[in-house]
């Protein structure tokens, strides 16, 4: 179970997440940034919560996010990286059947000042402001839609401790990325947001 919570902020789009992974009742603090539930490929953000063999289908080919200096947006989403996706998940035998197969996965994208989600339908839509995926995800998003624009990190970082409260796997310590300088922060336990 896990929490990615992603933010518009001008120029550039935020996402943070909770660094514990769960297997069966046992609980691990990740600390390889190679594993965290939010992955940098290239210049586009890649923050996902679900079943983890699907998560690493999408984050381990690299080249479906190679936009050739084409714009990131719904289209090439769409057309690139979906048909692809569902393709290798099909293989592996890692959808969801039923009337429609579905994703065992939810991913928001970020490149620049976008924001993308998938959904479990493969739907792709883009984010105006922001969004929530994962375990007590509608908990966190009225948290987050409450706070004005100054505050919107604020409520992100207590969203994420509200779910901590709730969900035994969800756990600090928390750790932000953002699209401009594309570095991991780790967000000590009980500190506050690093905003730059």
């Amino acid at each position: 179970m896990s929490l990615v919570v992603a933010v518009k902020q001008n120029d550039r789009v935020i996402m943070m997440a909770d660094s514990v992974t769960s297997s069966g009742e046992s609980l691990t603090e990740i600390t390889d940034p190679h594993l965290f539930k939010i992955q940098k490929i290239g210049q586009v953000l890649v923050g996902s919560v679900g079943t983890v063999q699907n998560i690493r289908t999408l984050t381990t080919h690299k080249e479906w996010f190679d936009t050739k200096k084409e714009e990131l947006d719904k289209k090439f989403i769409c057309k690139n990286i979906i048909p692809r996706l569902i393709d290798a998940l099909s293989k592996d035998h890692l959808l969801e059947n039923g009337e429609v197969r579905r994703n065992k996965a939810t991913v928001l994208i970020a490149k620049g000042s976008r924001l993308f989600i998938i959904n479990h339908s493969f739907q792709v839509f883009e984010i105006e402001d922001f969004s929530a995926i994962g375990y007590t995800e509608s908990f966190a998003r009225p948290i987050i839609a409450s706070a004005g624009k100054e505050e919107q990190l604020s409520a992100v970082l207590k969203a994420l401790r509200v779910s901590a409260s709730l969900a035994g796997s969800v756990r600090e310590p928390f750790y932000q990325i953002d699209t401009k300088t594309l570095e991991y922060q780790r967000i000590p336990d009980g500190g506050g947001t690093n905003q730059t």
